[in-house]
């Protein structure tokens, strides 16, 4: 049983605005989000969240004495701040807002666009999203004729709306505003920025091809230019991309290109940066060592640039490569340094990520007692800070701890408050998950459609009829009282046994029936028939980090039509196919293995590098962990 969590910070492109207008500059932004398996944070450019309200309640109190009364003067101060905005977020502030307040008086629209740009880039870290949307919409620049008859100031606003959509999650809202600078501007450097921004939004989407497509545009322009930090900075957005596509070696090879560029960088938070991003990556090679020097590194920078933040995160992400030591004393050293940090930051989502990180620690040491009482107290947060998914898990978890500690009566309790939150979060969800996952996952290799509830719902998605199974059987326990044991017990046979029949009715694929859209001569057919040739008889999927690329050579077609192919007949991204056929391996290793043969070996033979990758696809296509999976294997036998 392992539920170790952390922080995760995803790299978008930001700002990348601040220019003048001969000259460019840029910085990133963070966004978190919360997975439930052990990852690391990544995260840049962090300041205090009140300094934006300090700002402007200082500027309340000097009133006109800090006046700009020309424009070369409101220039010159955006030059100024320019040099110092990175590293004294709540000073740049109080002058942006004094060069908005002169811009606006003086009817500058230069001095408009600059502040917006500026503000935006300074958002990723201080906040104000809204407040910057708000000001935008009082502008109506997208009619004001001032803005609208210079294209250059015109579409750098566009560029600072759809970014802060972007901030805001409203990502579809963003893209619009993206593609349409794609259409309209002829400025090379505001196309490069929303590359990088496409690129992100796509990554968050989980459309990574069109995510790599658009950063390496980006940063095709950034190297030409020889702007060494969004180069750099780019870099580290595709070493993200490709880490979550468990394409780690790639991913290496590019942060090690940008390691090349620190020194001429010069650049403590972007060298912070990558140094954070080497550590998670190594992590995930279980190459513990590497990534604990990685993250010393950053360590060093954060407590030289005396960022209690940038501390707590990497004491946090080195705490976790102990634990994959486990080196149980020195993780929790570590954690707890981060979780006094996070207490004075009044970090509350610090504070929560170390509880559940500690509640990990103990479970892996064998004291379900204390972890009991860590993840309790990590439950207290995760109520303070209103985060149903996080109540959720946490009530599973704590419920599997109070069954370790022959608890009957507790792992009940929290087991029937986990099924609550589910059973709500699916009634809301439920619409939109069919939509979602229908799209996702219909399929024309029916073997991968598990069809566990057929009877409920026509379509076969795989992850939405399991989501939809297992709430019914949670919810079925609820009724179970004294039967509970025995009733879990079944349900996961049940899916053991729907996977087993699964494999049993395993059909290599054969004949595929003529698409709408493939041409004439039936070109792209052919194309997936000997991809699948190549999966099914020569078993390319068992090569690590197996790309695109590496098919070219075996199926003698270019990336670009054996990639329209897997789209048009397995309706799946490339990567989604390959887990395809990796996981139908692995179930079928675990059927077949010896006794002793570790689920490691099972994960390493079907082409997986990192455990976090294999856990979360296993479970995605059969409903089980690996070690559910195999946990049934004897009671398959005696049945």
């Amino acid at each position: 049983m392992k539920f170790l969590f952390a922080l995760v910070m995803l790299v978008p492109w930001v700002a990348l605005m601040c220019q003048d207008i001969a000259g460019h500059d840029g910085t990133t932004l963070d966004v978190a989000t919360l997975d439930n398996v052990t990852q690391d944070v990544v995260v840049q450019e962090g300041t205090n969240l009140a300094d934006r309200t300090a700002a402007i309640d200082t500027l309340s109190q000097f009133g006109t004495e800090v006046q700009i009364d020309t424009e070369v003067q409101i220039d010159q101060a955006i030059t100024e701040v320019k040099t110092y905005y990175l590293q004294d977020a709540g000073k740049a502030l109080e002058q942006l807002e004094v060069i908005r307040h002169s811009s606006e008086k003086l009817g500058y629209p230069t001095g408009i666009v600059e502040y917006m740009a500026l503000s935006t880039e300074l958002s990723q870290t201080v906040g104000g999203e809204d407040q910057l949307l708000a000001y935008l919409e009082t502008l109506a620049f997208e009619t004001n004729k001032r803005f609208r008859e210079n294209p250059d100031l015109y579409h750098r606003l566009l560029l600072s709306k759809a970014i802060l959509l972007s901030n805001l999650q409203r990502l579809n809202e963003s893209l619009e505003i993206f593609t349409r600078l794609e259409r309209e501007s002829e400025d090379p450097f505001i196309l490069a920025v929303a590359y990088g921004t496409m690129g992100v939004i796509f990554n968050r989407m989980g459309e990574y091809d069109k995510a790599l497509e658009k950063t390496l545009k980006s940063i095709e322009y950034f190297k030409k230019e020889n702007d060494t930090k969004n180069y750099v900075f780019g870099l580290t957005s595709i070493a993200n991309i490709l880490t979550v596509n468990d394409r780690n070696q790639e991913a290496l090879s590019y942060l090690n290109e940008a390691v090349t560029n620190l020194d001429e960088l010069q650049n403590a938070r972007m060298s912070f940066n990558v140094y954070s991003t080497l550590g998670v990556l190594y992590k995930e090679l279980e190459q513990y060592d590497e990534s604990i020097t990685y993250h010393k590194k950053a360590l060093d920078i954060a407590v030289t640039l005396q960022d209690p933040m940038y501390e707590a995160i990497t004491s946090l992400n080195i705490g976790n490569s102990y634990l994959g030591l486990e080196d149980y004393e020195r993780a929790l050293q570590f954690y707890q340094r981060s979780m006094q940090l996070s207490r004075r930051l009044d970090m509350d989502y610090g504070i929560y990520i170390n509880f559940i990180n500690i509640g990990s620690l103990y479970t892996e040491s064998g004291d379900f007692r204390l972890a009991a009482v860590a993840l309790d107290s990590a439950l207290v947060y995760a109520i303070k800070l209103d985060y149903p998914n996080e109540k959720s898990t946490l009530y599973k978890n704590l419920s599997e701890l109070y069954m370790q500690l022959r608890d009957p009566v507790r792992e009940l309790e929290y087991y029937k408050k986990h099924v609550e939150i589910k059973d709500e979060l699916f009634n809301e969800e439920k619409n939109r998950a069919i939509e979602d996952l229908r799209i996702k996952y219909e399929t024309d290799l029916k073997e991968q459609d598990l069809e566990l509830v057929a009877s409920e719902l026509e379509n076969k998605t795989i992850q939405f009829q399991l989501t939809l199974t297992l709430v019914g059987l949670l919810l079925s326990m609820l009724f179970g009282g004294g039967f509970f044991f025995i009733r879990q017990n079944q349900n996961l046979q049940a899916l053991y046994d729907r996977n087993l029949e699964i494999l049993n009715n395993y059909v290599p694929v054969k004949e595929i029936q003529n698409h709408e859209k493939d041409d004439a001569k039936g070109s792209l057919k052919g194309v997936f028939q000997k991809v699948t040739v190549a999966m099914e008889e020569q078993k390319l999927f068992k090569q690590a980090d197996l790309t695109l690329a590496d098919l070219v050579s075996t199926v003698d077609v270019n990336e670009k039509y054996i990639s329209q192919a897997i789209s048009l007949y397995g309706n799946k991204s490339f990567y989604q196919f390959l887990h395809y056929y990796r996981i139908n391996e692995a179930r079928r290793l675990l059927l077949e293995a010896e006794d002793d043969l570790q689920i490691k070996e099972i994960m390493f033979d079907c082409g997986y590098r990192s455990r976090s990758t294999f856990i979360n696809a296993f479970k995605e296509y059969t409903g089980m962990t690996p070690s559910q999976f195999k946990s049934r294997l004897p009671q398959q036998e005696s049945s």
